[in-house]
């Protein structure tokens, strides 16, 4: 269907360790234009390392995953289509905001030049996350909101179809992290992105068209 931007159908993943560690026991989901969804479940069961499976960070033992064109490379999938927000930041922290905010584009080997459309676009995202008088202070010297509004502006940067975040208010307080999910949500509906989210937050999950709750492996029914 031209409508669905990821399929993942009966993955299973493991870790080798003496006890043969399964931690997805054939999982399937489709992801529409548009649409959002909310991962839940319990610390360690899998959540963090199924979103890393479908934005092609991680392998998988078995089965399919379908990305949009799928004919191109993993790298090629990542720099097109997938956007990453990560609990922990990932943020370098000896470069400002701004060149931050522009390392998708630099990986994509984008023009990143002070008015090259990337520069432009990074203005623009640090705009609507509230961050631009902010642009030429280190990473370091953020607070953990201003850091993760961050994350959220570099996760838009190339204009990919699909938003992957990992527990985006994990390391908030209750103020912040509401300030994180409204701004997560309105950017994806505003910029007409799907979302996957991995939270413990229901309320961020119930602002999101669908919940799965994964646990032992498998999404309950």
């Amino acid at each position: 269907m031209k409508d669905i931007v990821l399929q993942a159908k009966n993955l299973h993943k493991s870790y080798k360790t003496p006890d043969n560690l399964q931690i997805l026991k054939g999982i399937s989901l489709t992801l529409k234009k548009n649409e959002s969804i909310a991962i839940m479940g319990s610390s360690g069961a899998g959540k963090t390392t199924l979103l890393h499976i479908l934005g092609t960070l991680e392998s998988f033992d078995s089965g399919e995953i379908s990305i949009l064109d799928s004919a191109c490379s993993d790298n090629e999938i990542r720099n097109k289509h997938i956007g990453f927000i990560f609990q922990s930041y990932n943020l370098l922290e000896d470069l400002t905001l701004l060149e931050n905010i522009l390392i998708p584009a630099l990986i994509a080997r984008k023009n990143i030049a002070s008015k090259s459309i990337a520069n432009k676009r990074a203005f623009l995202l640090l705009k609507e996350v509230g961050l631009t008088k902010r642009k030429n202070h280190l990473a370091k010297e953020l607070s953990g909101g201003e850091k993760q509004r961050a994350t959220i502006a570099r996760a838009f940067l190339n204009d990919p179809d699909i938003i992957l975040a990992d527990e985006p208010s994990g390391n908030l307080d209750f103020e912040n992290s509401k300030i994180i999910h409204k701004l997560l949500i309105e950017s994806v509906k505003k910029y007409n992105k799907s979302l996957i989210v991995a939270t413990h937050d229901k309320k961020l999950a119930s602002l999101c068209d669908k919940i799965f709750y994964l646990e032992n492996g498998k999404f309950l029914k």
